[in-house]
């Protein structure tokens, strides 16, 4: 089941505030992590290898200095990072689990390995929120509630407003899709989502490249691509985080261009990340989906809440919807997180 995040939590009186986090995060200190109502969260991020995942960390906890200034309760976070590291996640999420916290928040590095994490959080009584990337829909044991953006709608919405500009130019989509690491079930839903697109309105997947999120591999795939067919003039890319692979591939090949230049390649992305803001706006890449951390952020505070308060879900699946980027209206979006990390 998915429940879409209502756009009027935009409306919530919102106070930006950063706080500097280390391991610990508690509002006032760590000495409030009994104070009456207090709600103690163990968040495991699987990686910080790009400031995706910072931006994720700052609009939770903007989220929860929100969520106090209305309730009066203070959320406590306890913040561990596993480096890509698999079984450094499951050693870390040991660690939070002896520390009893009300709920474990967990951004899994393999969707499928996480599941013995949720588990072992479920034996200590701990309630567990996957959050950005889901566990494997094939898990026995799945975890109390996930928070994410809607990956498939994401990609597919881009793909589909690729193709329909290609089509109004009267171009015949020939595509390089470059994918992302098929043990996130993100990138799966990606892959999905623009295949479902391009199987409605038209066009040639020329090639599939695999970068298992390895700028390298993205940029030897996507070098090899473009060298194989000439005759690609479209790109489908998973992540503004291969951006630079992309970048520099597409300039070998003297297909690195604006729209309107008879070489530009048409040009889809994923995320609307910081490195991707220029880009768009000087017409290199012609869509990008937004990942909505704020909104994001704003649905995860609200359901570790009620989580920690043994307050029934809905829906143990909450999907936030992506809003599109083009060069035409970049500018005038509102909430764009990336903007603050360029």
């Amino acid at each position: 089941m998915k429940k879409l995040l209502n756009k009027s939590v935009l409306l919530l009186a919102a106070i930006f505030l950063l706080a500097a986090v280390t391991v610990v995060f508690a509002g006032g200190g760590a000495d409030d992590s009994s104070a009456p109502g207090t709600i103690n969260v163990g968040i495991s991020f699987a990686s910080k290898q790009t400031v995706f995942y910072q931006q994720a960390e700052d609009e939770v906890i903007r989220a929860a200095k929100e969520w106090e200034q209305e309730t009066g309760r203070k959320m406590n976070f306890t913040i561990t990072v596993a480096d890509a590291d698999v079984a450094r996640q499951a050693a870390n999420i040991e660690d939070l689990i002896s520390q009893q916290p009300d709920v474990i928040m967990m951004v899994p590095q393999d969707s499928k390995a996480i599941v013995a994490s949720i588990k072992a959080a479920h034996k200590a009584g701990i309630k567990v929120m996957t959050f950005i990337r889901a566990a494997s829909p094939e898990a026995d044991e799945p975890a109390d509630a996930h928070v994410g953006i809607d990956t498939v709608h994401q990609a597919y919405v881009a793909g589909k407003m690729l193709l329909e500009k290609m089509k109004k130019d009267n171009v015949e989509p020939k595509i390089i899709h470059l994918i992302g690491d098929l043990r996130d079930e993100n990138a799966v839903n990606r892959q999905n989502g623009f295949e479902q697109a391009v199987k409605e309105l038209g066009g040639t997947i020329l090639i599939t490249v695999p970068s298992e999120w390895n700028p390298e591999k993205a940029l030897s795939g996507m070098s090899a691509a473009l060298q194989a067919h000439p005759e690609a003039n479209a790109l489908f890319v998973a992540s503004d985080f291969l951006l630079g692979a992309v970048q520099t591939a597409c300039e070998r090949v003297d297909k690195w261009h604006p729209y309107g230049h008879p070489r530009h390649l048409y040009h889809a992305n994923v995320d609307v990340q910081p490195n991707a803001l220029d880009l768009i706006e000087q017409g290199y890449i012609d869509v990008d989906t937004l990942w909505d951390h704020y909104l994001q952020g704003v649905a995860a505070v609200q359901t570790i809440a009620k989580l920690a308060d043994g307050i029934p879900l809905e829906e143990n699946e909450i999907f936030v919807q992506s809003r599109v980027a083009t060069p035409e209206n970049i500018n005038t979006l509102d909430n764009v997180t990336s903007r603050n990390y360029k």
